[in-house]
Protein backbone atom coordinates (compact mmCIF):
# COMPACT_ATOMS: atom_id res chain seq x y z
CA UNK A 1 0.00 0.00 0.00
CA UNK A 2 1.11 3.42 -1.09
CA UNK A 3 2.23 5.58 1.96
CA UNK A 4 0.99 9.16 1.74
CA UNK A 5 4.68 10.49 0.44
CA UNK A 6 4.77 8.12 -2.31
CA UNK A 7 0.89 8.53 -3.13
CA UNK A 8 0.94 9.43 -7.00
CA UNK A 9 -1.92 12.05 -7.64
CA UNK A 10 -2.81 12.82 -10.99
CA UNK A 11 -3.71 15.98 -12.07
CA UNK A 12 -5.55 16.81 -15.68
CA UNK A 13 -6.54 14.52 -17.72
CA UNK A 14 -5.59 10.68 -19.91
CA UNK A 15 -4.58 13.29 -22.58
CA UNK A 16 -2.50 16.02 -20.45
CA UNK A 17 -1.79 15.28 -16.84
CA UNK A 18 1.09 16.00 -14.37
CA UNK A 19 1.54 13.76 -11.93
CA UNK A 20 2.40 14.75 -8.02
CA UNK A 21 3.72 12.82 -4.72
CA UNK A 22 4.71 14.62 -1.97
CA UNK A 23 8.14 13.03 -1.93
CA UNK A 24 8.83 14.26 -5.30
CA UNK A 25 6.87 17.06 -6.10
CA UNK A 26 5.26 17.68 -9.66
CA UNK A 27 6.61 15.62 -12.40
CA UNK A 28 5.80 17.85 -15.75
CA UNK A 29 7.64 15.36 -17.69
CA UNK A 30 4.52 13.92 -19.88
CA UNK A 31 5.12 10.00 -19.80
CA UNK A 32 2.62 8.65 -22.13
CA UNK A 33 0.53 7.27 -18.88
CA UNK A 34 0.53 7.93 -15.16
CA UNK A 35 1.59 4.00 -15.01
CA UNK A 36 4.87 4.33 -17.76
CA UNK A 37 8.23 4.39 -16.65
CA UNK A 38 9.75 7.88 -15.73
CA UNK A 39 11.07 10.07 -18.59
CA UNK A 40 14.92 11.12 -18.67
CA UNK A 41 16.36 12.95 -19.23
CA UNK A 42 14.71 14.56 -15.89
CA UNK A 43 16.35 17.46 -14.13
CA UNK A 44 14.75 18.30 -10.83
CA UNK A 45 14.47 21.89 -9.66
CA UNK A 46 13.44 23.51 -6.22
CA UNK A 47 11.21 26.44 -6.48
CA UNK A 48 10.15 28.61 -3.53
CA UNK A 49 7.27 26.24 -3.33
CA UNK A 50 7.30 23.35 -4.94
CA UNK A 51 9.75 20.49 -6.19
CA UNK A 52 9.31 20.34 -10.12
CA UNK A 53 10.66 17.95 -12.44
CA UNK A 54 10.96 19.03 -16.48
CA UNK A 55 12.57 16.86 -19.35
CA UNK A 56 15.39 19.81 -20.21
CA UNK A 57 14.62 18.15 -24.20
CA UNK A 58 11.03 19.12 -24.09
CA UNK A 59 11.04 22.50 -22.29
CA UNK A 60 12.01 26.34 -22.50
CA UNK A 61 11.99 29.72 -20.25
CA UNK A 62 10.03 31.79 -21.93
CA UNK A 63 10.47 35.16 -20.27
CA UNK A 64 7.38 38.01 -21.33
CA UNK A 65 7.42 41.50 -21.44
CA UNK A 66 10.41 42.75 -19.10
CA UNK A 67 9.92 46.08 -20.55
CA UNK A 68 10.18 49.81 -19.16
CA UNK A 69 5.94 50.00 -18.25
CA UNK A 70 6.61 46.96 -15.98
CA UNK A 71 9.85 47.94 -14.49
CA UNK A 72 10.93 51.76 -14.98
CA UNK A 73 11.16 54.33 -11.52
CA UNK A 74 10.16 56.83 -14.21
CA UNK A 75 6.61 55.20 -14.02
CA UNK A 76 6.57 54.42 -10.39
CA UNK A 77 7.79 51.58 -10.36
CA UNK A 78 10.34 51.14 -7.22
CA UNK A 79 13.40 50.23 -7.83
CA UNK A 80 13.24 47.06 -5.25
CA UNK A 81 9.76 46.12 -6.60
CA UNK A 82 8.51 43.02 -7.68
CA UNK A 83 9.27 43.11 -11.39
CA UNK A 84 12.90 44.13 -10.85
CA UNK A 85 13.24 41.34 -8.37
CA UNK A 86 11.62 38.92 -10.91
CA UNK A 87 14.81 40.40 -13.00
CA UNK A 88 17.28 39.81 -10.89
CA UNK A 89 15.86 36.56 -10.01
CA UNK A 90 15.84 35.40 -13.97
CA UNK A 91 19.80 36.61 -14.27
CA UNK A 92 21.27 35.37 -11.08
CA UNK A 93 19.67 31.95 -11.30
CA UNK A 94 16.71 30.60 -14.05
CA UNK A 95 18.79 32.24 -16.80
CA UNK A 96 22.11 30.56 -15.82
CA UNK A 97 20.94 27.27 -14.95
CA UNK A 98 18.54 26.71 -18.37
CA UNK A 99 21.51 27.65 -19.97
CA UNK A 100 24.15 24.79 -18.45
CA UNK A 101 21.21 22.47 -18.80
CA UNK A 102 21.06 23.25 -22.58
CA UNK A 103 17.34 24.69 -21.72
CA UNK A 104 16.17 26.95 -24.74
CA UNK A 105 15.56 30.64 -23.24
CA UNK A 106 12.31 32.50 -25.33
CA UNK A 107 11.97 36.44 -24.99
CA UNK A 108 8.95 37.21 -25.79
CA UNK A 109 8.49 41.36 -26.55
CA UNK A 110 4.96 43.21 -26.88
CA UNK A 111 5.13 45.99 -29.34
CA UNK A 112 2.44 48.54 -30.58
CA UNK A 113 1.44 48.73 -34.76
CA UNK A 114 -0.26 51.97 -35.30
CA UNK A 115 -3.48 49.77 -35.99
CA UNK A 116 -2.95 48.76 -32.29
CA UNK A 117 -3.10 52.32 -31.22
CA UNK A 118 -6.07 53.44 -33.27
CA UNK A 119 -7.84 50.29 -32.20
CA UNK A 120 -7.52 50.57 -28.31
CA UNK A 121 -10.07 51.22 -25.80
CA UNK A 122 -9.95 54.98 -24.27
CA UNK A 123 -9.11 54.20 -21.09
CA UNK A 124 -5.87 51.87 -21.71
CA UNK A 125 -4.78 54.76 -24.42
CA UNK A 126 -5.19 57.21 -21.56
CA UNK A 127 -3.44 55.34 -19.42
CA UNK A 128 -0.33 54.75 -22.23
CA UNK A 129 -0.30 58.21 -22.76
CA UNK A 130 0.01 59.44 -19.41
CA UNK A 131 2.46 56.74 -18.25
CA UNK A 132 4.57 57.51 -21.72
CA UNK A 133 4.62 61.52 -21.19
CA UNK A 134 5.89 61.08 -17.18
CA UNK A 135 8.69 58.68 -18.68
CA UNK A 136 9.34 60.91 -21.23
CA UNK A 137 9.27 63.98 -18.64
CA UNK A 138 11.23 62.05 -16.57
CA UNK A 139 14.33 61.33 -18.86
CA UNK A 140 13.81 64.70 -20.42
CA UNK A 141 14.53 66.04 -16.75
CA UNK A 142 17.54 64.02 -16.29
CA UNK A 143 19.58 64.72 -19.40
CA UNK A 144 18.55 68.63 -18.47
CA UNK A 145 21.44 68.39 -15.43
CA UNK A 146 23.75 66.22 -16.95
CA UNK A 147 24.06 69.22 -19.63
Amino acid sequence: MPTASTRKAIIGNKANFWLHTQSEGFDLTHPSTPDAAPIYPRLPLETTTAKVTVDPTKTALVVIDMQNFFLHPALGRKKDGLGIKACQQLIKHAIPACRKAGIPILWVNWGLTQEDIDAMPPATLRALVLLTQRLYFQVDHILQFRV
